[in-house]
């Protein structure tokens, strides 16, 4: 009894010390992955486009060219044959001779009775030292430094035959001397210009000359 205690405890205690082994199961099957392999692209080659071509010139159509109608020929009209039928009918009658006016006479009379009329132009003298005008003052200083030259003055002369408006034309290219010339000439008096027997203002051309002796 003894024994069969011991081995019922023994048997109890390996029973506990070793447990009972787990059921074997197979493992799952792992998950197929599917890979599928593809060539590369073929690289896509750009074709040139033609350029589209000009569309071609609509050319019009020509015109017909109008038809030019014969002008018709102008009938001469009832006037125009009139006046060529007077025109005969003058020619063939005798001309009666004219006789002058008594007024032509008279006319041609009085042209020859009339009084010629002088219209001469005389243009005025430039020279007026005959009428005692005063001689331009010679500068001092111009004197002292030996100056000299000759002024061309453009002179307005009136009917009474003053001197209007002098102007200077032509310097002596010393500014004392010209201004010693322009006052001089603006107190002188001429003699006018004349057409016929009838002053007139004209413009002349005075020189003066400033010279050392």
């Amino acid at each position: 009894m003894l024994v069969a205690a011991l081995l019922h405890g023994g048997l109890l205690f390996w029973y506990v010390s070793h447990p009972a082994p787990l059921p074997f199961s197979a493992a799952a099957p792992l998950p197929m992955i599917a890979m599928e392999l593809s060539a590369p692209p073929s690289p896509v080659v750009n074709q040139p486009i033609a350029p589209p071509q000009p569309p071609k010139p609509i050319v019009p159509p020509k015109p017909d060219k109008p038809k030019v109608k014969p002008k018709p020929k102008p009938k001469p009209s009832e006037r125009l044959v009139k006046q060529v039928e007077e025109r005969k009918t003058l020619e063939s009658e005798p001309m009666a001779p004219t006789v002058p006016a008594a007024a032509a006479p008279q006319a041609l009379n009085h042209n020859v009775l009339a009084a010629p009329r002088n219209d001469t132009y005389v243009p005025a003298d430039s020279n007026a030292a005959y009428l005692n005008n005063p001689k331009p003052e010679y500068p001092m200083l111009a004197r002292q430094r030996h100056w000299q030259g000759t002024v061309l003055l453009r002179v307005y002369v009136g009917a009474d035959g003053k001197a209007l408006q002098v102007n200077l034309q032509r310097s002596s290219n010393h500014d004392t001397l010209d201004e010693s010339a322009l006052d001089a000439v603006k107190q002188w008096r001429f003699v006018p210009a004349k057409r016929g027997d009838t002053p007139e203002p004209c413009w002349v051309t005075v020189p003066i000359v400033f010279e050392l002796d």
